[in-house]
């Protein structure tokens, strides 16, 4: 028959004059009045709070080993200084015959006493759980509550330290990276390009990497990002159900983040196989002069590549006499070209305004709304009519919250030509209405774009004279 005996000392302990040799000669005591063999295991210079002890491990996972009758150890705390582990270790022990001894504190769990020393372990162990959980909480709520700083901060935030505490504050030189990039997908770009384009501006990870779709993705579903008080994916409410947003530190406004909740959504909608859906310069702009339909992405075969092209998606069987095509690049200079006598013409954009309450109402019900829907996947038929009456309720007090809302046109300070190289889409947004593409003259000729290009500008004709 065969024991086991562990033996740990810590650094600490063994400055303070503590040995590993007083312990060894205990638990040999122990065994030579029992007439066994004890197999050592030692740790030397670990601390009992961790389970990642290289022979405790090892002891572990021996404990199967046939002919052992205990494990013993000098005291319960050489086995370890976590209860909950020490109970754990001690309870896979007895599923295998096992007992555990600690010569020293007179536990010894083949006997009736040392068991019930084990059981009110175990019962100390869960209050002193239970106790730290309530406290960790209430702590947490607390510091939520003013408003502090808990665990690390998303991209775009950094914690102050004050006298008072720590404090989450808006980190502005990520903070802009994070404004560009929702604008930039809620304006129709694809989270991956966005990634690429943020990167491409110097933006790199907490990690210093660059952005990847996923990454971006993440980051931009964080609610904190509009100041929204969130905690285990659930959003904060206030007594009235209303979330609660902490608009110093809102990064984006509520109504853009909601906006680009949305545009991610369609984002990551299926898409057709083997066909990049990278926006065009002119998506939503181009169109059939045929029949009128917008003008959709494809590619071409130019050699062994697949370059995007504009495509009338219709087709003659569906009702276009003459279906167009165009490479993408051709028809994207010609019209890049039509702003040369245009450079110095002012960049605007649209300011909006709108009352903060209704918004915040609007997303109180959406939220509602969103857990009714969840509660709907496992409720009974009853419930459930009672659910969706409550969505129907619901649905209808949101049509009547109808922030007012004020555009108002800007300069931005910038002209096309610092856009144009950098963001040409937002010229052509701005400059052009819509561009219709005719087939060429002649079946089956190229023809020039400029015999073939109408284009419907957005200002006054001798606002646009590019001659």
């Amino acid at each position: 028959m065969t024991i086991y005996g562990y033996i740990r000392l810590s650094e600490r302990e063994a400055e303070q004059g503590t040995s590993l040799a007083s312990q060894r000669d205990e638990i040999q005591r122990y065994a030579d009045s029992k007439n066994e063999e004890v197999s050592w295991f030692e740790d030397d210079g670990f601390s009992g709070r961790s389970s990642k002890r290289p022979e405790y491990q090892r002891l572990r996972r021996s404990l199967a080993t046939s002919g052992l009758t205990a494990v013993v150890c000098r005291s319960v705390d050489r086995l370890g200084r976590n209860l909950r582990e020490t109970l754990d270790f001690v309870e896979e022990a007895s599923l295998h015959g096992v007992a555990f001894v600690a010569t020293s504190s007179g536990v010894d769990t083949s006997t009736s006493n040392g068991l019930m020393f084990i059981q009110m372990m175990g019962v100390f162990a869960q209050a002193e759980s239970g106790a730290i959980s309530e406290r960790q909480a209430y702590s947490q709520g607390q510091r939520r509550s003013e408003g502090r700083s808990i665990g690390l901060p998303p991209y775009g935030f950094t914690v102050q330290h004050r006298s008072d505490g720590a404090f989450r504050v808006i980190n502005d030189s990520e903070a802009v990276h994070v404004r560009n990039a929702a604008n930039l997908i809620i304006d129709g770009s694809s989270i991956r390009a966005t990634a690429i384009a943020i990167s491409d501006d110097g933006a790199r990870t907490r990690r210093g990497s660059f952005w990847t779709g996923d990454s971006l993705s993440r980051l931009l579903r964080n609610p904190s990002l509009c100041g929204l008080r969130h905690y285990q994916g659930e959003i904060t409410t206030d007594a009235d159900g209303v979330p609660i947003v902490d608009t110093h530190l809102a990064i984006i406004s509520l109504a853009d983040w909601r906006s680009l909740q949305e545009a991610m959504k369609k984002r990551t909608q299926k898409r057709v196989k083997n066909v990049r859906h990278e926006q065009l310069l002119l998506a939503g702009i181009a169109q059939c002069g045929s029949c009128g339909g917008a003008l959709t992405r494809d590619r071409y075969m130019s050699g062994d590549k697949k370059l995007p092209q504009y495509r009338c998606p219709k087709g003659k069987i569906k009702g276009c006499p003459r279906p167009v095509t165009a490479p993408a690049a051709h028809l994207d200079d010609y019209v890049l070209d039509q702003f040369s006598g245009m450079l110095h013409f002012p960049v605007t954009a649209i300011l909006e305004t709108e009352d903060a309450a209704p918004t915040l109402q609007r997303e109180s019900i959406s939220l509602q709304i969103e857990n009714l829907f969840a509660e709907m996947k496992t409720a009974d038929a009853h419930n459930f009519t009672e659910i969706a009456e409550k969505v129907s309720v619901l649905k209808q007090q949101q049509t009547t919250l109808i922030p007012n809302t004020e555009s108002v046109i800007v300069e931005t300070g910038e002209t096309f030509g610092e856009v144009l190289e950098t963001d040409p889409r937002r010229v052509v947004n701005q400059a052009i209405e819509t561009l219709a593409l005719s087939p060429p003259i002649k079946k089956g000729a190229k023809g020039k774009f400029q015999d073939r290009v109408t284009i419907h500008w957005c200002e006054t004709p001798q606002d646009f004279d590019t001659d």
